[in-house]
């Protein structure tokens, strides 16, 4: 176990504990001194202790006996402000240790998939980002037509995306390039979040990674200029216009709630869109925020969208290694992060998969 003091600490990290918190949840059968000691390299657990450590952190062995960790984060946070460091902490050792099991995998089974974009323009203005939005689309020949799973484009193009339901509300996603010049990026979305919220901030993360931004800009322009090019990019300009018209006095919300049974954007992002492209004034657009703040929708789900949002590109090599003998059932399940048996029921096809 070369790396086991990395590991031990990043196993840690991805569960959100200080080492006095590991020590507690082995009833300080190993104290803190001792995890300090281990992580520091200066003394190896023995095989009582090593067991201990590896069920509380609901990790597999295997874990251990991986190579070095060298991939680095340094994500762009949505609301960073509102998470402690230990909660920043995990999230990003959890993600670095998806995309770790991901590129392992890509290698094994000899798939790899490189996200290559480059804009050479400068964002500036929110009409940089609109043409950058745009742009963004013409060159992956999407159109002007609603994004049905913007997770399967985002991986088909060759972006990481990893999903996790086991983190605090406060964060939405975090992005960063791992190798911008080998093409390695990874979007990180919450996936406790409505799919319509998952999917304008899988668009605002794109906008991280694709956006090049003056040095002298503020944190807070440039998530508004993520904003308005996730906007864009997920409501084209000319859409909504054709949807609501150029002017508008007055909009019913189950308008917008319909139209977000096409785009998957909430009623909510779309009064913002509008007011951004005026189809309707700042005084509309406050008037409609303070009724959804008074009714108590403003910040919940309204209406339904249709469509899914499932990071599917990893299993399905996994199932493609399996079935070309490339990977055994154990190693497959260990590079999903699951126990063999969970596996096995993950890859089990549906009941109805091959009725007639």
């Amino acid at each position: 176990m070369k790396y086991f003091p990395q590991r031990l600490r990043m196993a840690r990290k991805m569960n959100g504990w200080s080492m006095q918190e590991l020590a507690d949840q082995m009833n300080n059968k190993i104290s803190k001194q001792a995890i300090s000691r281990y992580e520091n390299g200066d003394m190896i657990p023995e095989r009582e202790n090593f067991l201990a450590i590896v069920n509380s952190l609901g990790v597999k062995e295997d874990f251990f006996h991986r190579g070095k960790i060298t991939i680095d984060l340094n994500p762009s946070f949505r609301k960073l402000k509102e998470l402690s460091k230990q909660q920043q902490e995990s999230i990003i050792e959890k993600t670095k240790d998806y995309l770790e099991r991901y590129l392992e995998t890509e290698e094994i089974v000899a798939v790899e998939t490189r996200f290559k974009y480059e804009s050479k323009n400068i964002c500036h203005t929110v009409k940089d980002a609109e043409e950058e939005a745009n742009a963004f689309r013409t060159k992956n020949n999407l159109g002007n037509d609603p994004i049905y799973n913007l997770t399967e484009l985002l991986e088909d193009l060759g972006i990481k995306v990893y999903q996790d339901k086991g983190v605090v509300d406060d964060i939405s996603g975090l992005s960063d390039w791992v190798d911008k010049k080998e093409g390695i990026a990874v979007i990180f979305v919450n996936s406790t979040h409505p799919l319509d919220r998952r999917r304008f901030t899988l668009a605002h993360e794109l906008g991280h990674l694709v956006l090049n931004f003056p040095e002298t800009l503020s944190n807070k322009s440039i998530e508004n200029l993520c904003n308005r090019f996730a906007a864009a990019l997920l409501m084209p300009a000319d859409h909504l216009i054709r949807e609501l018209g150029n002017k508008r006095k007055s909009i019913h919300l189950k308008e917008l709630e319909l139209i977000k049974t096409q785009y998957g954007m909430s009623p909510q992002a779309l009064l913002h869109r509008a007011k951004d492209l005026n189809i309707i004034t700042q005084h509309l657009f406050r008037q409609k925020m303070e009724y959804l703040k008074s009714a108590g929708l403003l910040k919940r789900e309204i209406g339904k969208y249709p469509g899914r949002e499932r990071a599917n590109q990893l299993l399905q090599l996994l199932c493609r290694g399996i079935s070309e003998g490339t990977l055994s059932m154990a190693k497959a399940a260990s590079l999903n992060g699951q126990r063999v048996a969970d596996f096995r029921e993950t890859i089990k096809p549906e009941k109805n998969m091959y009725d007639a």
